[in-house]
């Protein structure tokens, strides 16, 4: 026996949706993890360009990095090549600080004399200069050096040279009159 034609057209159509819902949540698992693989694709690129974007920031912060280090080592060489043109110029200046004014600049080999004079090679009772009746020895014209305590005998040997250059002045204009501020005895005196 048959069921009647409604029930049978119900239990096909319950049979039918029932298959359809299985289908669907056949697919329902397909479609979320679909969607999730898509989100998850979508989450990957974004980390992915984060990732370059800080490699590239990374990357940009090491160049500015060698670039400040090479202008540094830059600057300390400049510094190191100024310090040392500073020193020889220091060192010119100072034995030219400590000669006489010139009226003409001092050639090679007379700077070569002057700072032979100014060094401590040879013997210190040396005499190194000699104005008239007066001389300097080595021992005192090194005092002259920068960094160097001046000894008197030096000042009395400058003024004795003042002296000469101002009585040989003198001589050859007849008009000029005589410093007295350069006047230098010739006796040795005592302290009373």
């Amino acid at each position: 026996m048959r069921p009647p034609s409604h029930l049978q057209s119900k239990s096909a159509s319950q049979a039918a949706f029932s298959r359809a819902e299985q289908l669907t949540n056949s697919i329902k698992p397909y479609e979320k993890n679909k969607a999730r693989q898509i989100q998850i694709d979508r989450e990957l690129k974004v980390i992915q360009a984060r990732d370059l974007r800080e490699k590239a920031e990374r990357e940009e912060a090491e160049r500015k990095l060698r670039e400040e280090e090479e202008k540094e080592e830059e600057r300390k060489r400049l510094a190191a090549e100024e310090e040392e043109e500073k020193e020889k110029e220091a060192e010119k200046s100072n034995i030219s600080s400590a000669l006489p004014i010139a009226r003409e600049p001092l050639y090679d080999d007379e700077f070569s004399m002057v700072a032979e004079k100014l060094s401590e090679n040879g013997n210190s009772d040396d005499v190194v200069g000699v104005s008239k009746n007066d001389e300097v020895m080595r021992k005192n014209f090194v005092t002259l050096r920068q960094g160097s305590w001046l000894n008197d005998e030096v000042i009395h040997y400058w003024y004795r040279m003042l002296q000469n250059r101002d009585d040989k002045l003198c001589a050859e204009d007849s008009s000029r009159s005589h410093s007295h501020f350069f006047k230098v005895s010739d006796e040795p005196h005592e302290l009373k």
